[in-house]
């Protein structure tokens, strides 16, 4: 059984899927609210676990980006997906960084999300092509001060990894924009190492990194 936490502000959404989770017998939906402050500040959702907890990004009073740091303490087992029209890169970028573990377009079809939420709950992250875009043109601009001198020793796919690291990004993450696989971002990562004669990300961070 996987549990779910919904928190979306869309009245037509929310209800057509919980009739959707309700005739799903390996769905459990613990709760449903359209606020994050009806969350926070009723003392019983904070004593469930749910698995998967979907969040819409605009929503009334507290938004979704700005909650999504105070829901990672709240639940921090649960994995947290965004569901969301926005598409503004700045906005894609936060919640990626901040700890969400999905970020999806709507629309977006019922048997998709189940897909997705079966696969975050697995430990993967799922985030929708136009978003990963976004994500790597944020990146190209971010990446424009990082220090230039050791680029001669790596290789284009091993500079394009050391960008995604220097960002935060876990393995899962890199595979996915990069569509590669998480052992061939592991070997990368391997390579990358040796040629720097490092043994970490922090020093990868002091090398590369203005100071």
């Amino acid at each position: 059984m996987t549990l779910i936490g919904m928190i979306e502000d869309s009245l037509v959404l929310r209800k057509n899927l919980e009739k959707m989770f309700e005739y799903d017998r390996e769905m459990e939906l613990l709760f449903s609210v359209p606020s994050i402050e009806q969350v926070i500040c009723q003392p019983a959702y904070q004593k469930v676990h749910p698995d998967v907890l979907l969040l819409d990004i605009e929503l009334p009073g507290i938004s979704g980006l700005d909650a999504i740091p105070r829901l990672r303490k709240m639940f921090p087992s649960t994995a947290i997906m965004v569901i969301t029209g926005n598409v503004d890169e700045e906005v894609i970028w936060k919640a990626t960084v901040g700890g969400a573990k999905g970020y999806l377009l709507k629309p977006v079809s019922y048997s998709e999300l189940r897909d997705h939420i079966l696969h975050i709950k697995e430990g993967n992250t799922i985030i929708s092509p136009e978003a990963a875009n976004s994500l790597v043109r944020k990146l190209n601009v971010m990446v424009e001060d990082r220090k230039p001198e050791y680029d001669h020793v790596l290789t284009k796919k091993e500079s394009e990894v050391v960008e995604y690291f220097l960002r935060g990004f876990t393995y899962k993450q890199i595979a996915m924009c990069m569509q590669i696989s998480v052992s061939t971002v592991n070997d990368h990562q391997k390579k990358i190492y040796k040629k720097l004669n490092i043994t970490s990300k922090y020093e990868l961070m002091a090398k590369l990194l203005p100071n």
